[in-house]
């Protein structure tokens, strides 16, 4: 497929064309001086040289008619002096003009020659699992080895998607539009977009950057297969990643409260590795009845990039787009002043989250408990328990309530006893993995360490599915390389095995 040349081969700029064509990343409102100062600073001087000429010349050309309407030779002397100046003013002006000319031809020009070259995308490399992809490769790509692409490959059931197609090899994927009357579908192998999409979201690369390094064929093909897979695994999980699907452990509710409860109950050992001091902090001898918890409960906030941001014309100093302000305002967070949305999350001492949402920003953490309604759930299921086992949150989920408590807090008048402070040191040294959680994502998926792969507001849109997409992949992780923060390293505490977690 032909597309049209839009770099200078000899430099790598992009070519010169009208803002209106130009895309956001590449407009001049987007861009930080560093990306946009050198084409601005070439034009910018092109621009006054020349308008420095032809002030030089209508000064010259008012010289000449001065010269013809006096006599005194004086003045004629000073009249040829400053005629001459003007004349050499604009020679130096035009000359500099016609250089800087040259240079942003050379730039940012591209030549007829290679407008009228083929530029085709790179051929295809048909990556497959079973050849061309060794434990270094496939690492490189995915961080995942091999074996354990195999495993997930063979537990996401696209091989029987394709199965049920018109070949039953491939997966066709719709592109919204017709010819004739028959849908046109772009093809993939699903080994192929299993590896692509787990490349996409381990690199967090663009889709043009990664087909050109490994996968090859047309970009727009790779962001519909991307798109479609992104969506088949968050419909076909959605009850895994859920916090319904604490209903699947509920049985082991004690045994999570016991680990916990045994962490809490050694002692910690702090060195500081400047001056090698070590402290020893003693563990408690046991949790109080009113901690009877099983895992620990946070939110998660992900920057995004801003909906619907772009000038109010093509055109410098333009305004914003005043018509979607509320759109904006409704994902903007004052806290952390940035567009982004959040998540409720849920650590087990096994290593695996579940996740409620993504929800706006907007919201604080009291806003999405309520709205997630997991205290009321958990009541639910534990209705006909002995012991009702509860989530431990930071202060802010210190609400009152039956399923999710925090730490003790002091009022006013009575402050925490020494007993009191030591069950919160040790309660908060085992809370401390949930944060340790979240970072362990952004490692192991480099998407979302990055705004740019989470867009809102795109006709297609995917970034919410996809966040929910990569909690369900981390816990796939942990159940092949446990988990760093928590499950068998703190809590001694093994996780699922990955056919028993991902079982349908």
């Amino acid at each position: 497929m032909t597309k049209r040349a839009s770099r200078r081969q000899l430099t790598g700029k992009l070519r010169r064309k009208c803002l209106r064509r130009a895309s956001a990343n590449s407009r001049w409102l987007h861009l930080y001086a560093g990306e946009s100062s050198a084409r601005q600073m070439i034009q910018l001087c092109w621009g006054c040289s020349a308008y420095a000429a032809s002030i030089s010349m209508t000064l010259a050309t008012g010289l000449v008619a001065l010269h013809s309407a006096t006599t005194d030779p004086n003045i004629i002397t000073v009249i040829d002096s400053l005629f001459q100046l003007c004349i050499g003013s604009t020679v130096i002006y035009c000359t500099f003009a016609q250089q800087l000319f040259q240079l942003d031809g050379e730039l940012f020009d591209i030549p007829t020659i290679e407008e009228e070259e083929s530029h085709q995308f790179r051929e295809s490399n048909h990556l497959r699992l079973d050849h061309r992809l060794d434990d270094v490769f496939a690492k490189k790509l995915t961080n995942f080895p091999y074996m354990q692409l195999r495993r997930m490959y063979n537990c996401f059931g696209l091989r029987d998607v394709a199965r049920q197609s018109r070949d039953g090899e491939h997966i066709y994927v719709h592109t919204g539009h017709f010819h004739k009357g028959t849908p046109c579908c772009y093809k993939y192998h699903p080994e192929e977009m299993f590896l692509y999409v787990f490349t996409k979201m381990a690199t967090g690369m663009s889709a043009q950057k990664i087909v050109d390094a490994w996968f090859g064929g047309d970009y727009t093909r790779w962001v519909f297969g991307y798109r479609w897979c992104i969506w088949y695994l968050d419909e076909r999980y959605k009850n895994i990643i859920g916090h319904q699907s604490l209903l699947r452990y509920l049985d082991d509710f004690p045994r999570f409260h016991r680990c916990i409860e045994a962490y809490c109950q050694r002692d910690r050992v702090y060195t500081d590795k400047q001056t090698h001091v070590r402290e020893v902090v003693p563990g408690i001898p046991e949790l109080p009845q009113h901690f009877s918890i099983f895992g620990f409960i946070d939110d998660s906030h992900e920057h995004v990039c801003t909906p619907f941001a772009g000038p109010d014309g093509d055109f410098q100093g333009a305004p914003r787009r005043r018509e979607y302000d509320l759109a904006q305002q409704a994902i903007y967070s004052g806290y952390t002043k940035l567009h982004g949305i959040k998540t409720e999350n849920v650590l087990l001492p096994n290593g695996i989250s579940t996740c409620y949402g993504p929800v706006s920003s907007r919201r604080n953490d009291r806003g999405v408990l309520n709205s997630s309604g997991i205290n009321g759930f958990l009541e639910s299921i534990q209705m006909n328990s002995p012991v009702v086992y509860k989530l431990l949150g930071d202060g802010i989920f210190g609400l009152g309530l039956s399923c999710i408590v925090s730490y003790y807090r002091a009022a006013v008048g009575r402050p925490l006893t020494q007993d009191e402070k030591d069950v919160n040191s040790a309660l908060k040294a085992a809370r401390i993995t949930v944060e340790k959680h979240f970072s362990q994502q952004n490692v192991v998926f480099r998407i979302c360490d990055y705004r740019d792969g989470f867009k809102l507001a795109q006709k297609h849109g995917y970034a919410v599915e996809q966040l929910r997409v990569c909690y369900l992949l981390v816990n796939c992780y942990n159940c092949m390389n446990g988990d760093q923060a928590g499950s068998t390293n703190t809590f001694g505490c093994s996780p699922p095995k990955l056919e028993e977690y991902l079982a349908l």
